[in-house]
């Protein structure tokens, strides 16, 4: 027979304990913490009081899977790792309880961690340092700079800056708050149908980039690395219009019957499909004619201040670097490079350091060593080439916590 247990309300306030202001009896423990304060209660008489915490400003550093999957083993100890990541994990786990760092966990993540057979381990992992703080989808921030840019076209404002900060990207709370000691995770399915498709278009995405290396990079070798980089932030903006048309038609055979959609992720409009009609909502709303706006969504799309949006910087920066050394190169881009670009150009400009794979870290680096290439983030970017530089920036970032904020973590997180 099972044995039932209420819940005590004293077993949420737990040490370290003081001297209770009223009972007098030294129970009187943390019951919450944060975001800008925490409180205290009695366990004996449940006197509460509310104390207040400076605040703080975390780095937000992003964490690439490999590195994620060997943490989790790493607090698991079910598999032995290489000892970069066991010391790795102490200096994170140090920084996080110093309230110094958060590792936003992302889309590239969860799709990691969906397609495969450990995702609940993984989920775990990713959300270890995460602090329940995570990246938008990286269509709704390449949405976000795309109107960012919308506005600056309609306003024949031809300056490169973006407004959007990192703020407007994080989402599932603050990065820069005191956390509490408790989280509550929830493990959602996913949608039917959706674990193939994920697979299906990882499959078409890399063998387009095989293609385009196979066929298109190495036969160009004269081309100059000014002109793929233009090519590629380019010809995004382009490439969804022909999507667009066909999402349109698609969603008007269903309508009408003439076609039953593959599953409940057909029931929903394409991203670009919504995309492409706000901006047109935009334009409109900006004192263009009903009957044009599409048109000049579909002019916007091709525009200059559009390719100049960051993630298509930062994309046809790293892919242009990827074409210069095709003729050279003999085995075409891994199916993770695709996913890497992904990463790179939607959440760098939001982070102050990212740890990735050796190919695409030393491709920002030469990126960013060169005078005439160089793009305007000062992201630190390491990768398991660099690993001695990466301690040494977690060291930094450990050394500049103020003292009153570590006699406060002994206080609070004992």
């Amino acid at each position: 027979m099972n044995e039932s247990r209420k819940v005590d309300p004293r077993d949420f306030i737990t040490p370290p304990f003081t001297t209770c202001p009223k009972c007098s009896l030294r129970s009187f423990g943390i019951l919450r913490v944060g975001p800008d304060n925490f409180l205290r209660r009695c366990r004996e008489c449940y006197h509460m009081e509310a104390f207040d915490l400076p605040r703080v400003h975390k780095a937000i550093v992003y964490l690439d899977q490999f590195v994620i999957s060997n943490l989790m083993l790493v607090r698991s100890g079910i598999k032995q790792v290489h000892p970069f990541y066991h010391a790795l994990y102490n200096k994170l786990l140090n920084l996080s309880n110093l309230q110094a760092v958060v590792c936003p966990h992302s889309e590239a993540h969860s799709i990691e961690s969906i397609v495969s057979a450990e995702h609940r381990q993984l989920r775990s992992g990713f959300e270890m340092f995460a602090h329940s703080v995570r990246f938008e989808e990286f269509d709704l921030i390449r949405a976000h700079q795309v109107f960012d840019r919308l506005a600056k076209w309609l306003a024949r404002d031809s300056s490169q800056t973006c407004a959007i900060s990192r703020n407007d990207v994080l989402r599932g709370g603050r990065p820069d708050v005191w956390v509490d000691r408790i989280t509550v995770s929830v493990d959602m399915p996913p949608i039917p149908g959706l674990v193939d498709k994920l697979r299906d278009w990882r499959g078409k995405s890399h063998r387009g980039l095989v293609k385009v290396f196979e066929d298109t990079w190495k036969k160009q070798p004269e081309r100059t690395w000014e002109y793929w980089r233009d090519r590629e932030a380019g010809c995004w903006g382009p490439g969804l219009i022909p999507i667009f048309k066909r999402e349109i038609a698609k969603w008007d055979d269903i309508i009408n019957g003439r076609r039953q959609p593959e599953g409940p992720h057909e029931m929903q409009p394409h991203h670009y499909v919504t995309l492409i009609l706000d901006t047109a909502s935009t334009i409109e709303s900006a004192g263009c004619p009903k009957e044009e706006k599409i048109r000049m969504a579909f002019e916007f799309l091709h525009s200059d201040t559009l390719a100049h949006s960051p993630f298509r910087q930062i994309a046809g920066s790293l892919y242009a670097s990827l074409a210069k050394k095709a003729t050279s190169q003999v085995k075409p881009p891994t199916e993770g490079f695709h996913n890497d670009v992904d990463v790179m150009s939607c959440l760098l400009p939001y982070c102050d350091a990212m740890f990735m794979d050796r190919e695409i870290a030393a491709y920002w680096r030469e990126i960013q060593g060169s005078p005439t290439h160089r793009l305007p983030f000062e992201t630190r970017v390491f990768s398991l080439a660099t690993t001695t530089e990466f301690f040494a920036y977690l060291d930094h970032l450990a050394c500049e916590v103020p003292a009153e904020q570590r006699r406060l973590v002994a206080e609070v997180y004992a």
